[in-house]
């Protein structure tokens, strides 16, 4: 079983896409501090009221005992990027610290236990495709 996710952020053009290399830029793999300064300069350049939505797309490959593959794929559109970073940072999730769920209007570094119970997301199509393929 393999997964790995892109990111996608909306107006940015397609050549400074993150994609895959979320934390490589240019061949350079980013600190957490270069990332956060990297990822508001495009909330700058290309966000709208300092801010601009972005998409996790996640991609889970399963190779059962028989060979046989199965691929999924699902996203996550329910956050923006900001230009402004919180005061909380979680190292090696610098993304976290400019991010923000749309429901809440809140950093994901501020988000507390009660907040999770009003953003949270069902994803049994995620465990029932690995359970059928395995």
């Amino acid at each position: 079983m393999g997964m790995d996710d892109t990111l996608y952020m909306e107006g940015v053009p397609k050549d400074l896409q993150p994609g895959l290399f979320v934390r490589r830029v240019n061949g350079k793999n980013l600190t957490d501090e270069e990332m956060i300064e990297h990822y508001t300069n495009l909330v700058k350049e290309y966000g709208v009221d300092g801010r601009i939505n972005c998409k996790w797309i996640y991609g889970l490959a399963v190779i059962n005992e028989k060979g046989e593959e199965a691929t999924y794929t699902w996203s996550k559109d329910d956050f923006y990027m900001v230009s402004t970073k919180s005061d909380k940072i979680n190292p090696g999730y610098p993304l976290n610290s400019i991010s923000k769920y749309k429901k809440l209007d809140k950093y994901f570094t501020e988000v507390t236990l009660e907040d999770m119970k009003l953003i949270e997301v069902n994803e049994d199509d995620v465990v029932d495709f690995i359970a059928s393929h395995i």
